[in-house]
């Protein structure tokens, strides 16, 4: 269902935090990443979503501090 779809993409973003911590720069993107791809699929599904629509911006963000700045 959706909302177990919804509930993996978090568990995916809180584990790249985590290894963002940990200095596992390189599993923190991919965490990211995976749970934007997530994200995005039910953003498609249901367009008006503001959650998602949110969850969308501060993955973007948190892949774009990793990038960016990884110590930060």
């Amino acid at each position: 269902t959706t909302s177990t779809v919804a509930l993996i993409g978090i568990m995916l973003q809180d584990l790249a935090e985590a290894r963002r911590e940990m200095g596992d720069l390189t599993g923190a993107v991919r965490g990211y990443e995976e749970a934007l791809q997530i994200r995005k699929q039910l953003l498609e599904k249901d367009q008006k979503n503001l959650t998602h629509r949110r969850r969308i911006f501060t993955l973007h963000f948190a892949l774009a501090s990793t990038l960016g700045n990884p110590h930060g």
